[in-house]
């Protein structure tokens, strides 16, 4: 097979399972990850036979798409913010609204001596981001699993020049959550679980069959953990001081509303590049 029949090969096999949308990402993840080329490559020389080696790796890659095991976990990596983020089983895989996420906390941040709080840091995509945007601020993050940590820890050493973040263990539905940290925050974040248990049906096997339930599903109460993090962040927060969350679409005003009820001002909605109601801003009273 040369060079330029890949593609046809690939979009023939996987093209019937996946939207045009999610085609496109998964064949420059296949070029990064199978062929180390870019597509200028496959451009100017096209007519160059593909090593065997090369071929199987590519075919094995299909075979397991056509399982709807994510490519992200099948490679070991997810590319977040121009970095590239190791990936696992046990951690959610970054998605590109986390991304619109960071470019509004990094939009707002006019101070470099900030302290910044991530909850439910998952891979460190957040985290390490801002610390990379920003190299002089604060960064703590915080996890319930240990695999997280881990694989955050594993990232930072990677991606980072200085390994400052601080990481820790915890569980935000905690009444005690963080109780020995005296810190006060500029900035809290968090992406947390927010798909009720019962949406399971509706969202894609790859999602439900391979990526973390930990990390994904708030039980049956999709503000389960907004409640939790927006009290305990009246706590942690400077006064002044902003929490970030981002949210599911179809949960949006809830968290609003909630926010309205803690008596958090300067309540800010921003949508994402779909259109889709999924981030918000709000501040701790002065």
């Amino acid at each position: 097979m040369r060079y330029r029949e890949l593609k046809p090969f690939f979009n023939t096999e996987l093209s019937k399972m996946y939207s045009p949308e999610e085609m496109s990402a998964l064949w420059r993840h296949c070029l990064d990850f199978v062929l180390k080329k870019d597509a200028k490559f496959l451009i100017l020389f096209p007519d160059e036979v593909v090593d065997k080696s090369t071929l199987e790796t590519l075919k094995d890659l299909i075979d397991r798409l056509k399982k709807e095991e994510p490519i992200q976990y099948i490679t070991g990596y997810a590319w977040f913010d121009r970095l590239k983020f190791a990936v696992s089983p046990g951690v959610l895989i970054p998605r590109p609204e986390t991304e619109e996420l960071v470019s509004w906390i990094s939009e707002t941040m006019r101070e470099t001596d900030l302290k910044i709080l991530d909850i439910g840091t998952g891979s460190g995509c957040i985290a390490i981001s801002l610390k990379d945007r920003h190299p002089e601020i604060k960064i703590h993050a915080v996890d319930l699993s240990a695999e997280a940590i881990e694989t955050a820890l594993k990232n930072e050493k990677n991606l980072l020049e200085n390994m400052s973040i601080q990481w820790w263990q915890d569980d935000v539905l905690n009444a005690d959550f963080m109780k020995d940290t005296h810190s006060e925050y500029d900035i809290i974040v968090s992406n947390p679980p927010y798909i009720p248990e019962s949406e399971k049906e509706t969202m894609p096997l790859r999602v439900v069959d391979h990526e973390p339930h930990m990390a994904l599903y708030s039980q049956e109460d999709p503000l389960l953990f907004y409640n939790s993090i927006s009290k305990h962040a009246l706590r942690l927060l400077k006064p002044g001081g902003k929490l970030f969350f981002e949210t599911h679409e179809n949960y949006h005003d809830q968290v609003l509303n909630l926010l309205k009820f803690l008596e958090f001002n300067e309540i800010q909605s921003r949508k994402d590049l779909q259109g889709k109601l999924r981030m918000v801003k709000a501040q701790k009273a002065s």
